[in-house]
């Protein structure tokens, strides 16, 4: 997590980030350096809900002003999608450390084997391009990703390196990818 450097190599990018990297100062760098992301929903974190960008039909209960996980249980929505407001602490000089106040957006998907009902969401992604239903996927799909690396940690022995050398490593990573493909 200490080695995530941000900056202006993220523009066009998403991260699909699991809870070990859940921070809202992570998330508000990758939005600055116009990136993208996408991370599962802290419990812990419970957001202020500040918008609603789906509009629902008949009763339903309105959000606005509320958290995330205070009502996401009283919900019978296929979907949710809000805009959440959080407070990301920026880094400390001398011994002031200023609160910038961020939106992002969360979306929910129903699923009865969560604990509240949804798997949840925190992104970037733009409502207009992605439906909740599409950040979900995108999302599962960094489950891929962690077994393919699972794979070449343990039977390409990619998980120390020998030297420190960029260039070695890079070919180390590369000739593991290849034998991968080949196989």
């Amino acid at each position: 997590s200490t080695l995530f450097k941000t900056g202006s190599w993220m523009r066009g990018r998403l991260f699909l980030l699991d809870l070990g990297f859940f921070k809202y100062r992570r998330f508000a760098l990758i939005d600055e350096n116009d990136g993208f992301f996408v991370s599962r929903l802290k419990r812990s974190a419970n957001p202020l809900i500040t918008e609603e960008l789906e509009e629902w039909r008949g009763r339903a209960i309105p959000l606005v002003g509320k958290q995330v996980f205070d009502i996401v249980g009283d919900l019978r929505r296929k979907e949710i999608d809000v805009t959440v407001e959080v407070s990301v602490k920026r880094r400390p000089y001398g011994e002031k450390q200023s609160v910038t106040p961020k939106r992002f957006r969360v979306v929910g998907v129903r699923d009865e084997d969560a604990d509240d009902g949804y798997r949840l969401y925190m992104t970037n992604l733009p409502s207009t391009e992605f439906t909740p239903a599409e950040v979900s996927v995108l999302y599962r799909a960094r489950w891929s990703v962690e077994l393919l690396f699972r794979e070449l940690k343990s039977r390409y022995e990619l998980g120390s390196f020998q030297t420190e050398k960029p260039h070695i490593v890079r070919i180390q990573v590369l000739a593991a990818l290849l034998t991968l493909v080949v196989s």
